[in-house]
């Protein structure tokens, strides 16, 4: 018996190390662009990250961080990363061989989704949507089992509770979760419907409710001792309430930033963009293997079906529809593409079951073809895993990857002691506090994010009582020409209009470069340095000895010397290359102007 179990053992064991090994070795070493510097910073000072807080990741991840035998933090939480998704590969595995009684099956489906570009590329940052997914496997595994185990006989209502706590918990991390509740509530009523009206469901319904308050009260208390991070600051009901709803992007809408774009083309336009995204993840074949797999699962697991059906329309079809009032464009794109990514998983379920189909209809054949048609599909079953492995190795292989490190360090370079460093970048504002907090380097700069948030603006006040202490500068032309009549009717501009008066003549402030709805404004007051725009007094008059220390620094910078930083080719780091190219532009204008 206990040779049966280890050997039953030892097969998901190995899988999942195998892909622990593969994604460990194609993590980035330090910082992403985006989320994933603020995410790193939320976990080391079990800190509040932008709305909704994300505390599961963030409790999660700090024990990872504590647990993990090497590497800096940065690199710690990208590992947190690549250990979640080779656990949802391994999910993937253990479901399939429940559904359909085959390790062939299970391995290809894991293998195949193991060797995924989307799947694959979280699985080397830090960001939440590998626990995200991971959680929602968990979840149905957990299913499965009290399904099985009510099969054979036994009640089994552990794993039940199990699942119902989890999912309460899982809003801690990604609110998407929600999007999964019909298709549990269908398995819970297909399994044993008298559930909803007995103890045991209540007892579901209270460790549910738990889970949730729980993971929310983490958020309530630990604002409350005032961490560094401590977005929103969720202190009282109603700016916990805030935050959980996302009022600042808007609950129902991927960002307030993002133009709305409703219309039968823009929709059109959603459409392709996610079946070609899901091509982009399993090609012909995949798809091809998937909707089979989804047909024969309904023939011969029919409650496992509509499980899996239920949830990946509602992360696939209703997610596209949620997020198809949006303008797609390259930025939109990039973000709506990571919600997709669990019902991509949820496919690969499907691609399982279709191979098991075409195991079944092997076995179907007379003995003179069974032999050569099970060589030749067992070989193209292992060769397009590993055409998947091969198209997407160099474009997730990130173990170099230390663009963005180095293009926070150069921005920082480029502030002089004491500097504000005002930027409406998520990139620059989360790199720099990863440098404050995790490295505790440059803790002179202030930076300053352009959230509109009263609560945020409140907190910074607060935090930076001495930037609020000088009096105004009385330059007219300065505040004239940079504070037009009505600049200040928002919160957050009479916030900066504040600023940048009560600081111009007393300390150094700086824009990043390649924000042009942030500097075009300014563009009279701003002289170019380097990375940044130093912002100035002096109207359309250069400084020249500001212009020879931006011409300095920008010799300093290492990406200029050094193309190694990043082998991709992608949205993000694109972005960051543009900023490198703006900035030395702008310094050889401004250089040949003041000479001409």
């Amino acid at each position: 018996m206990l040779r049966l179990k280890q050997s039953r053992h030892l097969l998901p064991s190995l899988l999942f190390t195998a892909v622990f090994i593969l994604y460990t070795v194609t993590a980035a070493p330090s910082i992403y662009p985006r989320d994933s510097a603020e995410l790193v910073v939320a976990a080391h000072t079990l800190g509040i990250a932008h709305p909704p807080g994300y505390p599961l990741y963030v409790l999660l991840g700090k024990l990872f961080e504590l647990l993990a035998p090497w590497g800096n933090v940065a690199f710690q939480l990208n590992l947190f990363s690549a250990f979640t998704a080779a656990g949802t590969v391994t999910l993937v595995f253990l479901i399939t061989k429940m559904v359909t009684g085959s390790v062939g099956p299970a391995l290809v489906a894991a293998v195949t989704l193991a060797f995924s570009r989307l799947f694959w590329f979280y699985s080397t940052i830090a960001e939440v949507f590998s626990l995200h997914i991971f959680w929602l496997l968990l979840i149905v595994w957990l299913l499965l089992r009290w399904e099985q185990r009510r099969m054979n006989g036994s009640t089994a209502n552990g794993w039940l509770y199990l699942a119902a706590l989890l999912f309460g918990l899982g809003f801690g991390n990604h609110h998407t979760i929600l999007l999964m509740l019909p298709a549990v509530l269908y398995f819970i009523w297909a399994t044993n419907r008298r559930i909803f009206w007995s103890t045991t469901g209540l007892k579901a319904i209270m460790l549910a409710l738990g889970g949730f308050v729980g993971i929310y009260g983490f958020v309530y208390l630990r604002s409350k001792a005032d961490p560094f991070l401590d977005w929103g600051n969720p202190e009282t009901f109603s700016n916990l309430l805030a935050v959980f709803f996302r009022q600042e992007f808007g609950t129902f809408s991927l960002s307030k930033n993002f133009a709305s774009g409703f219309g039968v083309p823009n929709a059109v336009a959603h459409v392709q963009n996610y079946f070609t995204s899901l091509y982009r993840q399993f090609f012909s074949w995949g798809i091809i293997l998937g909707l089979a797999g989804l047909v024969y699962f309904f023939k011969k697991r029919r409650t496992f079906s509509w499980l899996t059906a239920l949830s990946f329309a509602g992360f696939g079809p209703l997610m596209v529809l949620l997020t198809g009032g949006t303008i797609l464009d390259e930025n939109v794109h990039f973000v709506v593409e990571k919600f997709y990514l669990a019902s991509f998983v949820i496919f690969s379920l499907w691609i399982g079951g279709g191979v098991w189909l075409l195991l079944t209809l092997l076995k179907q054949q007379t003995a003179r073809w069974r032999q050569l048609m099970t060589v030749a599909t067992t070989l193209l079953l292992v060769s397009l895993p590993l055409y998947s492995l091969a198209v997407n190795w160099s474009s997730n292989d990130r173990h170099v990857y230390f663009l963005n490190h180095r293009f926070i360090q150069d921005i920082l370079a480029s502030v002089e002691p004491n500097g504000i460093l005002i930027t409406p970048n998520d990139s620059i504002v989360f790199g720099v506090w990863y440098f404050q907090q995790v490295l505790q380097q440059r803790l002179d700069v202030t930076v300053v994010p352009t959230v509109g948030n009263q609560a945020t603006i409140d907190q910074f006040r607060s935090r930076h009582g001495r930037l609020f202490t000088d009096p105004p500068t009385d330059n007219a032309v300065f505040n004239q020409r940079l504070f037009p009549a009505g600049f200040d009717r928002t919160a957050l501009n009479a916030f900066l209009r504040e600023l940048m008066q009560r600081n111009i003549e007393h300390r150094p402030i700086y824009l990043p470069v390649g924000d042009p709805t942030m500097t075009d404004p300014l563009a009279e007051f701003l002289v170019p340095g380097g990375l940044v725009f130093r912002l100035t007094t002096r109207y359309n008059d250069p400084d020249p000895i500001l212009l020879n220390r931006a011409q300095e620094i920008l010799e300093t910078y290492q990406y200029l010397n050094d193309r190694t930083v990043s082998p991709q080719n992608d949205f993000l780091t694109n972005e960051i290359l543009a900023r490198y190219a703006l900035a030395t532009l702008l310094i050889d204008q401004q250089t040949k102007n003041l000479t001409n």
